[in-house]
């Protein structure tokens, strides 16, 4: 008996729908029943992730071999030598650093990604975009903004004409991609909030109890989309005042759906390899972005930000009771310094001493903080934190040292906190109180010059 793979119809194009494959008709790509099947009686049915891995026509997957670009980008100044460069320098060097060194060998398997790419024009534009940026070459420089305007475009009609977006594996795809080009930018971030809040829709939208495939290579793509918003969407809210993409998505968003396989949360803390972009339980992301959000407040919470107040300090009090790592710790300070900002009950006299301790636990775990074994958001949000507060220079020196040893990194982000922080040191000196409130100030809510660096 032959298997089910074996028993598909081999599939003549990339876009048609099944049935116009099988009896070798002309698709009009009408979605969900193209002409051809109402015209014939026939059930209108397209291909899933899955045909696209088992189809023996296209595996294994070379684009080193591909005959030319897909024929919709044709559009871009791209030529079909630095296509195949880009694409790379995409898989060899940008993939492996989207994802954390310990993870699982699946996670930096992006063949799946590279399949969706040559069938959905907005996401191989987004790739184009990243590498060409990532590459640091004045000549790509037009490349990488042409081809996000491109992918931005496209990808809006993609959704307009999707009968089912949150099933479509290609624009989720898209607009994780979307996010990775914003931070990699130096200048500014400002479409990130719009990316980050179709990122969540669209996972969202997703359905707990029907699944577009079971491959596992799909399971680990979903598991890679999630993670990389929740990440995105948590820690890029201290470099982004206006940020905000879990406000309604993380009340909404079925997080199980996504971590049901998730090990013990004391058991991730030591073994990590089945996360391949978050650093610790998927719940500390989620009270990041709660604490940040709380803290933006500039007058005293009234009674239901007062319980919000206290939950947010309780899980906080937990997560310190789970792991003494020097990075996870930096994060604890981090946030407890964020909520006696807004702390309801102490007068500001006791916040500041209680800050002034935090600050200075914090400040001596920043000697022997390994900047080399995490993603990069993840240690610059707590270096971020104590550097628009400290007002001593020792500490300043430190911050400083080990936020230019991220800077190897060619990030945007990292250019753009080292921008931010330059400009609360620049601002006149003072006491020591009042530059403490102003760092905080400026940190959660920015100003228009902070505003401005970031």
């Amino acid at each position: 008996m032959a298997s089910p793979i074996q028993s598909k119809a081999r599939l003549r194009t990339q876009t048609g729908c099944l049935k116009c494959r099988k009896r070798r008709k002309k698709c009009d790509e009408v979605k969900p029943q193209c002409k051809g099947c109402i015209r014939n009686g026939l059930e209108c049915t397209w291909p899933t992730a899955a045909d696209l891995i088992a189809d023996r026509r296209r595996a294994p997957l070379s684009w080193k071999s591909q005959p030319s670009l897909p024929e919709v980008l044709s559009g871009l100044s791209l030529q079909h030598a630095d296509h195949v460069a880009l694409l790379s320098h995409f898989v060899d060097s940008i993939c492996p650093r989207i994802v954390r060194r310990e993870c699982r060998p699946e996670y930096f398997n992006h063949e799946y990604m590279l399949r969706l790419a040559y069938v959905c024009p907005p996401l191989m534009a987004v790739i184009i975009a990243v590498a060409a940026f990532d590459k640091e070459t004045p000549s790509y420089d037009r490349l990488a903004m042409e081809s996000y305007q491109f992918s931005l475009h496209n990808l809006r009609a993609r959704i307009a004409r999707a009968a089912n977006a949150g099933s479509d594996d290609a624009l989720l795809a898209t607009t994780v991609f979307l996010c990775v080009f914003e931070n990699l930018r130096s200048d500014t971030q400002l479409n990130l909030n719009l990316h980050l809040t179709a990122t969540g829709a669209l996972l969202t939208q997703r359905d707990s109890t029907e699944t577009q495939v079971n491959p596992r290579s799909v399971t680990v793509f979903e598991r890679l989309c999630a993670e990389s918003f929740l990440y995105h969407s948590s820690l890029m809210m201290l470099f982004n005042p206006s940020l905000d993409a879990l406000a309604n998505t993380g009340y909404t968003l079925n997080w199980t759906r996504y971590f049901s396989n998730s090990q013990p949360e004391a058991e991730v803390w030591s073994n990590k390899k089945t996360q391949p972009v978050l650093d610790a339980p998927y719940n500390l992301f989620l009270l990041i972005a709660g604490v940040t959000r709380l803290a933006r407040v500039t007058r005293p919470l009234n009674e239901g930000e007062v319980e919000t107040w206290k939950e947010l300090n309780y899980q906080l009090l937990e997560f310190k009771q789970t792991t003494s790592h020097d990075a996870y710790q930096l994060h604890f300070e981090a946030m407890h310094i964020m909520l006696l900002k807004v702390h309801p009950i102490l007068p500001e006299s006791e916040v500041m001493e209680q800050v002034y301790r935090v600050l200075q636990d914090g400040s001596s775990i920043l000697y022997a903080l390994d900047t080399h074994n995490n993603l990069l958001a993840y240690l610059l949000w707590p270096l971020t934190v104590l550097g628009s507060i400290t007002v001593d220079s020792q500490t300043r020196r430190l911050v400083k040292a080990k936020i230019d040893e991220l800077a190897r990194r060619r990030h945007g982000l990292v250019t753009r906190t080292q921008k931010w922080l330059r400009y609360i040191w620049d601002l006149p000196q003072g006491d020591r109180a009042m530059m403490t409130r102003r760092g905080l100030r400026i940190l959660v809510g920015g100003s228009q010059i902070g505003k401005e660096c970031v």
